[in-house]
């Protein structure tokens, strides 16, 4: 049974969410990000380093 048409007669559409960062920077950090799991290298501690502001901005 399509149930696409519910969702589009039923549920109100989803604000569009802009990026904060360009791909550039979104693939440089995931690329930093999967180095450092691959090589033990503190990848919390860095994944921290970089979300925390952000999050801190946007919520804090």
């Amino acid at each position: 049974m399509e149930v696409a048409w519910w969702y589009g007669a039923l549920a109100d559409a989803r604000p569009t969410i802009e990026a904060t960062s360009s791909v550039a920077e979104r693939i440089a950090f995931y690329r930093e990000l999967a180095r450092r799991i691959a090589c033990g290298d503190h990848p919390t501690q860095y994944y921290l380093a970089v979300v925390s502001p952000q999050l801190e901005a946007l919520f804090g």
